[in-house]
């Protein structure tokens, strides 16, 4: 795999969850990345000449899979954030969105996946949507990606930390 500076093309699924708002900007200003393709289902706030967007209906993914092309995915998909978070559907076809984004990212030989899963995810768990995220681990860890990286944080905040970030090791 060649990684060219400058020519990188980013993915990102779900760029208005918490995250992904606080990581396409970053993007966009980084130096390795030419494009940063936003799918999600409501316009992404922001303009940028490397930003291309795609508003699209997540039943409908097929019609996108000429579109899912680049080098890094970038998966934020929360089932946390939606109306009825605990609801065995809003949980299935929130993972199974997530598979099949990256499913078609991994046969138009996208590189690498960057998943937001969530801290105890265990196919073994006794809580549901930690279980069956569990499972979409296992599934995403076998599909044919150059690199797969799974992000397990403890919480997720809308605060800015940015103002104490550089305050870390000093006393």
């Amino acid at each position: 795999m060649e990684i060219t500076k400058d020519k990188k093309v980013a993915l990102v699924f779900d760029a208005n969850h918490k995250v992904g708002r606080k990581i396409v900007p970053l993007l966009l200003q980084h130096d390795g990345y030419s494009k940063v393709l936003v799918f999600s289902e409501t316009p992404f706030a922001t303009d940028n000449e490397k930003l291309i967007q795609f508003v699209f209906d997540p039943l409908k993914l097929s019609a996108l899979a000429a579109e899912i092309k680049g080098h890094d995915l970038f998966c934020f998909y929360d089932i946390q954030q939606q109306a009825n978070p605990n609801t065995l559907d809003t949980i299935k076809i929130r993972n199974l969105y997530t598979y099949q984004i990256s499913n078609i990212a991994s046969e138009n030989k996208v590189s690498q996946l960057l998943f937001l899963s969530s801290v105890h995810t265990d196919k073994f768990a006794m809580n549901l949507p930690k279980r069956i995220r569990g499972h979409l681990e296992e599934s995403l860890s076998g599909l044919p990606f150059w690199a797969i990286h799974l992000f397990r944080p403890p919480f997720i905040s809308d605060n800015d930390w940015s103002s104490w970030i550089g305050n870390w090791g000093k006393i």
